[in-house]
């Protein structure tokens, strides 16, 4: 997928991420203390039962979902262990997560056919985002209402593989400007958005335009007001 898959905002992204096992909605809706009338629950599917993990695809039928979310804070770092049993999905995206650890990086780093990431409102707080150079197929990172430490941008520069990246509410006030001038390693990038980014002034973008003139930038209504006012 290139530039012709819109960015979804995360209330839109949670309608299209479907949260289905193949004719169990009965179960999904039952009340707690209600026994499954399909068996007992595995791990993975209590998690959607209680509506923090959704699947495109039936977890028992053993076909491997392209679509995995996980949603709020009560996922934590080791759940993200079960990535490592799904190479073939496509699309990841935390939301609300915080817990996005040097763990839960190597473990996304394992999905070798993962084409899109999206951290919506998650603390990523890593040493190992370069992991992600691993993804070979990744041309989508979307980072939203996300802290970012200067470490973690740092790796998400050397991912020299992506061409579309979503910086849009994302809190950029720990990274150096070091680390923002390396996102000229980023040879792939041609679109990127900062709608919104907290610690993007006018100065350090004229140098990151200047660092990557072939990119296509929008979001940038805060920005250019502020290099409309220095002339």
């Amino acid at each position: 997928m290139t530039s012709s898959l819109i960015k979804l905002p995360a209330y839109t992204l949670l309608a299209v991420i479907v949260m289905v096992f193949a004719n169990k909605e009965t179960v999904l809706a039952a009340p707690p203390n209600e026994p499954s009338t399909w068996g007992k629950l595995t791990a993975t599917e209590n998690l959607i039962r209680l509506e923090i993990l959704r699947l495109d695809g039936d977890w028992e039928s053993g076909s491997k979902p392209k679509l995995v979310g996980f949603l709020g804070q009560r996922f934590k770092s080791p759940h993200f262990e079960m990535l490592t049993h799904l190479p073939s999905t496509e699309w990841f995206s935390a939301q609300y997560c915080t817990e996005v650890d040097n763990f839960a990086i190597k473990c996304i780093s394992s999905i070798i056919s993962l084409k899109r990431l999206d951290f919506v409102g998650c603390e990523i707080n890593t040493t190992c985002m370069s992991l992600l150079q691993s993804n070979r197929e990744l041309r989508q990172l979307l980072i939203e209402d996300s802290q970012l430490s200067d470490s973690a941008f740092d790796g998400i520069t050397q991912l020299s593989q992506v061409e579309i990246l979503w910086l849009d509410d994302a809190d950029l006030s720990e990274v150096s400007d070091i680390s923002l001038e390396h996102m000229s390693r980023m040879s792939s990038l041609k679109e990127c958005s900062l709608s919104g980014c907290t610690g993007m002034t006018a100065e350090r973008f004229e140098k990151l335009k200047t660092a990557l003139p072939n990119v296509k930038w929008s979001g940038l209504g805060r920005i250019q007001r502020e290099l409309e006012g220095r002339k």
